[in-house]
């Protein structure tokens, strides 16, 4: 199950990619619960001897092993890595979720839209609400229609910062 919910497959939002980027070695994760996730747009991800490996973006959500002065310790793919501890602190403020998400947007502001786009690479609209809520602690579906269905109805009278609006035409 993904953390993508999508209602065209009960297994959540599939995905694909080319074989040869399959790994034929089997990967063990250490057994724990402590999830956390990237806050801002860009952050280097590290190796032990804290040499720079790739750049992960906003949302990527990793299991967190330990925590080491002013790094985190997480579990990839590619073995134990690390992460600056500030990159998952979410860099705005704000008095509900909603005003924090509102603040969040304002930085793609003018980032061209990509299509099933899900990071500051490029975002589409539902991509752009997924992503922020989940740096939120909020799981969302990915898709416009799924996050509509989820939604609750909101009175125009009463919307808050935050609150979505769909339309159809």
């Amino acid at each position: 199950m993904t953390s993508q919910q999508d209602d065209a497959d009960p297994r959540g939002y599939i995905g694909w990619l080319p074989t040869d980027l399959l790994s034929k070695t089997a990967v063990s994760y250490p057994a724990t619960t402590a999830r956390i996730g990237v806050a801002v747009p860009f952050t280097m991800l590290y190796d032990e001897n804290k040499a720079p490996i790739f750049e992960v973006t906003m949302g990527t959500r990793f299991t967190e092993l330990a925590v080491e002065n002013d790094w985190i310790k997480v579990a990839t793919p590619l073995g134990e890595s690390y992460l600056k501890r500030e990159s998952i602190v979410v860099p705005v403020t704000g008095e509900t979720n909603g005003d924090k998400m509102v603040a969040m947007a304002r930085q793609f502001l003018g980032l061209r839209y990509l299509w099933a786009g899900i990071s500051p690479y490029g975002f589409d609209c539902s991509g752009l609400m997924y992503t922020l809520h989940r740096v939120l602690g909020f799981d969302i579906p990915r898709d416009a229609d799924d996050q509509r269905n989820s939604g609750q109805p909101v009175a125009p009278e009463a919307l808050q910062p935050g609150d979505m609006l769909f339309f159809c035409l």
